[in-house]
């Protein structure tokens, strides 16, 4: 007869599945299929490019990832929208937590092409190798659930909103433009795409840049008075997804939140 035996990971809130013959599993939506399919992502990336020409991304931060998925996985989130593909690390956690659709918007250059971006620095030059690798890998993983939107954020959350009057996010994660003004025209724009109940991340409050939008997005009523809830100082890097030789953040680490929008 044969019996499944369940462990349970309290640390990761993830799910390890033994068969009777020892063979292990997992769960599909649960943290341990998130990091099963970390690393299958990162073998694709490094095969297209050198780690250290990759740009920093979630999956540095092990307790910023079981947080995502968290929120995602409990909330039974079915549209998560995004505005900062990086590699892919945040869109694979929301596609393994549930069966959301997602929308991702990034500059997401054609391969071969570089697109300016002062804020990406060196990165650019490799950015079209990393993203598409990216998009292939959940695109062919989670069929028909994926949707890359290219361009600039400015232009193309505006003009999805307006061509997709239907669609709603449940959850926005707002990681793109890292000024005070690209953030806030993000947190505008969103809101178009929001509904009364969608939770709202916000990355890098770290950056005294990122923290202002929010202050003009809640002066503006954009954004509620007061953040739900806020994580700081995540500091140590999984070394599994770093890059060589960085083993933690500078400063005070990672300072992310989650918030609403105000109607």
């Amino acid at each position: 007869m044969n019996v499944t035996l369940f462990l349970v990971v309290l640390c990761c809130v993830s799910f390890v599945v033994i068969d009777a013959n020892g063979k292990e599993g997992h769960i599909k939506n649960s943290f341990y299929a998130v990091q099963k399919n970390f690393y299958e992502l990162q073998a694709i990336l490094d095969a297209k490019v050198p780690r250290d020409k990759q740009v920093g991304h979630t999956g540095w931060l092990t307790n910023m990832c079981s947080y995502y998925w968290n929120q995602a996985h409990l909330s039974h989130a079915k549209t998560i929208c995004e505005v900062g593909f990086g590699v892919g690390f945040t869109s694979t956690i929301w596609l393994t937590a549930g069966d959301a659709t997602v929308y991702s918007f990034d500059l997401f250059p054609e391969e071969g092409k570089v697109v300016p971006s002062e804020e990406m620095g060196y990165f650019v030059n490799y950015m079209a190798a990393y993203q598409n690798a990216g998009i292939r890998f959940l695109q062919e993983k989670f069929p028909g659930r994926f949707h890359p939107i290219k361009g600039y954020s400015d232009k193309t959350i505006p003009a999805f909103a307006k061509a997709n009057s239907s669609v709603k996010c449940d959850i926005i994660l707002v990681d793109g433009s890292h000024t005070t003004e690209g953030t806030l025209v993000d947190f505008r724009n969103f809101k178009a795409l929001a509904h009364k109940d969608t939770t709202v991340f916000i990355d890098d409050l770290e950056d005294a840049r990122v923290s202002e939008a929010i202050r003009l997005a809640q002066e503006e009523k954009i954004l509620v008075p007061q953040m739900t809830e806020c994580i700081r100082g995540e500091k140590y890097i999984n070394p599994d997804f770093g890059h060589p030789g960085w083993s933690q953040l500078p400063g005070d680490g990672k300072h992310f939140c989650r918030t609403r929008y105000q109607f």
